[in-house]
């Protein structure tokens, strides 16, 4: 049986096709009027867009006609032939396609239902306040398999300015890329004291080049600027944005729930996250990079100044700012309403990092970590730490990373670095006793050295303690965390085995008067308790004994 062509318009009457109204697919005259008689016609339906290109020189309302009893009315279905066969040449100055009800402060309108797909913005002239598509109270609309380029203000722009009667609810972005917009790429946040943008789901969303160098604090312009409730991003990349590549302004009406997966924040200026105000906000498997032609000041930064931040878990980030990028803060949070106790960075990778004028971690906190290594010295000439066998708790031990890691070679050892769980292995750690002077006292410290676990001792600077992370740290150096004390022995190289010669106290946090005490196994194996690091391995109160 062969198959005949059958023109969209033709199928039961389910697509209006805008030729059939005079829309000119040549691009040589504006058709603004025929293509907004074809979606007034539709009234709800899809308005057909055959290959070709369509001048604009007039916004296109897309609201809808009319409202039912629930008060949703059906706005226009925007359909293309797909993104590199189907352009809008978008004249307005303003919303090429503008989906906005007649709710007001005390009467609901909303669109539900509206659809974009399956075409491209773009401007063949210069114009004032372009914007690719403009929407307000529409629930569930779809912008799918759109490209959106060179809008003089937005790509996408989804206001709240009356609260709930004005907000936009359930919005699927999918497959859609917008690029070379002087405003933001997507603008979608509500007014001071609104947060009512709800359920934004975007899903393999590429936004670049956007924005336009300001130098402000707070950015005008950029890749995204969001503030609502509950926003979704999965594979999502933001590149070369001018400004900031996500922005989350600090308003009353805060932000609330932020929820970014497998999403890339690659060579945007200045900052790649800015969030100034947020209740929840998650992070996992993101990259942030910067190379010396798109540098940046900060990879991720919350600001709490004003407004609350809390509830903060990036998990499993990527982080890469090549030299030129100096001064830069991979990861900072500040001001006096950020909850610390309630926003950790885990499982960050530094792949080329750690050059001169970059920090790691600025105000952040890192989960406590329990001691569970002790020092042991079994001859004059052996020093090991080891997981301690005697009280059986495990082999995590914390330590600070430092680095460098870089690809020149030519980085330096953090100063900021995260503490993790450095797992001891059953042998231990052994420290090298070719530099230790008889009867000396020394302190020794792990420290990562370059990635390895390493032990050192040092005759002159003794332990304190950490203000930031409650840990005993080499004064002065808080990137070696102390682990014990030795005296060198009757000759150089050795140490001594008497009762005072070595200690391994263990910090007891959390007890019921307030400070740490430290426990630990004597020369005779005794176990000892003092609240404050002891001197001497007798210098404490025997609690038991360790066989």
């Amino acid at each position: 049986m062969a198959l005949t062509k059958v023109s969209y318009s033709m199928i039961q009457g389910q697509y209006v096709n805008a030729l059939d109204y005079g829309a000119d697919s040549t691009g040589a005259t504006d058709c603004a009027a025929a293509v907004q008689a074809a979606v007034t016609a539709a009234a709800g339906r899809p308005v057909y867009f055959p290959a070709g290109t369509y001048k604009i020189g007039t916004t296109i309302d897309c609201s809808p006609v009319a409202y039912d009893s629930s008060s949703f009315g059906a706005p226009a279905k925007i359909i293309g032939d797909g993104q590199l066969k189907t352009y809008f040449d978008n004249r307005v100055n303003g919303p090429l396609f503008s989906m906005v009800t007649t709710s007001t402060a005390s009467l609901f309108k909303g669109a539900l239902g509206g659809k974009f797909e399956g075409f491209t913005i773009n401007c063949g002239a210069t114009t004032t306040n372009g914007v690719g598509i403009y929407m307000t109270a529409a629930y569930q609309p779809t912008i799918q398999n759109v490209n959106i380029i060179g809008m003089s203000l937005h790509g996408i722009q989804i206001p709240c300015i009356l609260g709930d009667n004005d907000a936009s609810n359930m919005v699927l972005i999918d497959h859609v890329r917008i690029q070379d917009c002087a405003g933001w790429g997507i603008k979608a946040n509500g007014d001071s004291s609104h947060n009512e943008v709800s359920f934004i789901y975007m899903q393999q969303v590429f936004i670049q080049n956007c924005g336009t160098t300001d130098g402000a604090y707070q950015p005008g312009s950029g890749g995204m600027n969001w503030k609502g409730q509950i926003l979704t991003m999965q594979q999502c990349g933001f590149t070369i944005n001018q400004n900031c590549g996500l922005f989350i302004p600090g308003q009353s009406g805060a932000a609330n729930t932020v929820d970014l997966q497998d999403t890339t924040f690659e060579n945007n200026k200045v900052r790649g996250i800015f969030c100034r105000g947020i209740t929840s906000f998650k992070a996992r498997n993101i990259q942030i990079y910067n190379n010396n032609a798109y540098t940046a000041t900060n990879g991720c930064e919350f600001e709490a100044d004003n407004f609350t931040i809390e509830n903060v878990e990036l998990n499993g980030v990527y982080i890469r700012a090549s030299g030129g990028n100096n001064a830069y803060t991979a990861f900072k949070i500040s001001g006096t309403n950020a909850n610390l106790n309630t926003c950790r960075v885990r499982n960050v990778t530094f792949n080329n990092f750690d050059y001169a004028g970059q920090t790691r971690f600025n105000g952040w906190q890192f989960d406590p970590i329990p001691n569970n290594g002790i020092l042991q010295v079994p001859s004059s000439t052996e020093v090991y730490f080891k997981p301690n066998t005697y009280i059986g708790t495990g082999n995590k031990v914390p330590m600070r990373l430092q680095g460098p890691n870089n690809d020149s070679g030519t980085g330096v050892a953090s100063t900021s670095g995260e503490w993790i769980a450095n797992e001891l292995s059953s042998g231990g750690l052994s420290l090298n006793l070719a530099s230790i002077v008889a009867a000396t006292r020394y302190w020794v410290y792990l420290y990562d050295n370059d990635n390895v676990p390493t032990l050192e001792a040092s005759s002159t600077t003794s332990y304190v303690t950490d203000s930031t992370s409650g840990y005993a740290v080499k004064s002065g150096d808080a990137t070696r965390y102390y682990v014990g004390s030795i005296i060198g022995g009757a000759t150089n190289a050795t140490v001594a085995t008497t009762a005072t010669g070595w200690l391994n106290p263990q910090t007891i946090s959390s007890t019921q008067i307030g400070v740490p005490s430290y426990l630990w196994a004597d020369s005779t194996n005794r176990l000892r308790i003092k609240t404050t690091l002891p001197t001497s391995d007798t210098d404490g109160t025997v609690v038991g004994t360790q066989s």
